[in-house]
């Protein structure tokens, strides 16, 4: 499906310069990756300072493309399939940086649609719990999780797609509920580090025992003056890796019932903002397993946005407000004329003004088109998030590490690598608008 998509992005390649590694220490690095994987065919371009073209490359089988153009801005074209495609471009480029593209879908936005099963195991819970008329089993891998389902304990079947299992193991969590489709457990029983059985083996057996609930207790304290009650999440971690499927409370929950024993860490998440759309705020803690959890909402920063599509080409967003963040990004998305697409704009907290650089005549086929007042409609609104110190060190690690979501093309996800970010509290000030 991505052949004519591919063929359209390459059809610059005459125009290509090489992608061979070179030994100067004035280079620029990009890798492109998807999940985690190069993400071969995609196209990266060079710019000078006013966002002119310098040099353009084709990322080759290894995902990684190094140039000596002296550019100061790259952008990174990556098709979805052949009617989306998402670019990203970087300003405030230096030598020695090394750029990272990974086009996947952030855990704290939603688990990725599920891909074919490529095996089953079989796993039997502890026994039977008083009350549960259902059981369920979930294996969770490093970016995903498989569930089954079954009337009794004895024999529940899982079939396995990518990401629910890491390699030869995989994480088991059992659970017992007193009516099916209940949101709650009765009761959790996990095992960790199992090793994958061979089709046709008995029952893995969980050891047990059966665990009831634990609660979390999540307080917020000073909270913006006049915002509505904060929506909270909850994630969890094993080895690093984000392996739960985020937990969202109503506006106003302040406990979480989770598993026991099961998680090495959590990251909580408050989320909230002004009705309608303008600046909203989302802090997160990562903790070690805790039963109480402190939020702190002072000193947020307010973001101020406008994105200009006077000319859709080479659109401008002017932000305000980023005083104390390291950098964000400035995301938009449209619909149709005649393609989809994503265009995120990343630059240090200093810049007030991102002026998108110019495309090779082949990307801009992606640019939505026709008059100022019918590109306006196509684009669906645009999202700002600019973080703090405590989620990324400096500019240059953040360039290093940005994550960008491409399902449906979100424009909500950005910025979302730190699934499991640094240990205290972290800040995310971000801005919903729509183009004026």
């Amino acid at each position: 499906m991505q052949r004519a998509a591919l063929a359209l992005l390459c059809a610059c390649a005459c125009a290509c310069s090489s992608s061979s590694a070179s030994s100067s220490s004035d280079s620029v690095r990009v890798r492109v990756l998807r999940g985690g994987l190069p993400r071969p065919g995609a196209l990266v371009v060079f710019h000078d300072a006013n966002g002119a073209v310098i040099e353009t490359q084709e990322v080759p089988n290894t995902g990684t493309v190094t140039s000596t153009s002296g550019a100061a801005e790259v952008t990174v074209a990556v098709p979805i399939d052949e009617r989306q495609a998402i670019l990203v471009t970087y300003f405030d480029v230096a030598p020695n940086d090394h750029l990272v593209v990974d086009t996947k879908r952030s855990a704290l936005a939603g688990t990725p649609p599920l891909g074919p099963a490529v095996r089953s195991i079989r796993v039997a819970a502890p026994g039977e719990v008083p009350g549960a008329k259902k059981y369920a089993v979930d294996a969770f891998g490093g970016t995903n999780a498989c569930s089954g389902f079954a009337d009794g304990w004895t024999d529940v079947r899982i079939d396995l797609a990518e990401g629910c299992f890491d390699g030869p193991r995989t994480n088991l969590l059992a659970r017992a509920f007193a009516e099916t489709g209940s949101p709650k457990a009765l009761r959790y029983a996990p095992a960790k580090k199992v090793t994958l059985q061979a089709p046709g083996a008995t029952p893995y057996a969980i050891p047990g025992p059966w665990l009831d609930p634990m609660q979390i207790s999540v307080r917020v304290e000073n909270a913006p003056a006049g915002l509505p009650l904060p929506v909270l999440s909850l994630l969890g971690i094993i080895e690093n890796k984000e392996v739960g499927i985020a937990e969202q409370g109503e506006p106003g929950t302040t406990t979480f019932e989770v598993p026991p024993a099961f998680y090495d860490e959590h990251v909580v998440t408050v989320r909230g903002g002004l009705a309608g759309l303008g600046s909203r705020y989302q802090v997160l803690d990562r903790a070690t397993v805790a039963k109480d959890v402190r939020l702190d909402l002072a000193g947020l920063a307010t973001i101020g946005v406008n994105l200009d599509l006077a000319d859709p080409v080479r659109p401008v967003a002017r932000i305000s407000g980023a005083q104390g963040t390291v950098g964000g990004s400035v995301a938009f998305a449209w619909d149709g004329f005649p393609k989809s697409g994503k265009w995120v704009l990343v630059a240090r907290a200093d810049r007030v003004e991102m002026k998108a650089p110019e495309l090779p005549a082949e990307l801009r086929d992606w640019l939505p088109k026709g008059t100022s007042d019918e590109v306006r409609r196509a684009v669906r609104g645009y999202v700002a998030r600019y973080v703090t110190g405590g989620i990324y060190k400096d500019y240059t690690v953040m360039k290093r590490q940005a994550v960008f979501a491409d399902v449906a093309l979100l424009i909500g996800d950005e910025l979302l690598s730190y699934a499991a970010p640094p240990k205290g509290q972290t800040r995310m000030s971000l801005f919903e608008g729509e183009p004026k």
